[in-house]
């Protein structure tokens, strides 16, 4: 990612598709943010997760890697790199 801006742009897209998957629109997360610290985040509902970022953001995250992230600052780390290489901005 470029910017702070484009990183907080991430973090609202990850909070809104994890707001979706878990069906709570009052979650909210930071980058220190882990799947303990929300109430039904768990291994099924992580996967919903993924799904909802990818459908959000246009793209593919493995996952291989994505079952190495821990707290949502390293979700938006992998974001950020499967933007880079793919050459997509993200929506602001």
């Amino acid at each position: 990612m470029q910017t702070d801006d484009d990183r907080m742009a991430v973090i609202r897209q990850v909070e809104a598709a994890i707001r979706t998957a878990l069906f709570d629109p009052d979650i909210l997360v930071d980058e220190q943010t882990t799947a303990a610290d929300v109430d039904g985040w768990d291994s099924l509902s992580h996967v919903r997760i993924i799904l909802e970022i990818e459908k959000r953001l246009g793209i593919s995250i493995d996952g291989s890697e994505a079952s190495y992230v821990k707290t949502v600052g390293e979700l938006v780390d992998l974001i950020g790199r499967i933007l880079s290489r793919s050459g997509k901005v993200i929506q602001r």
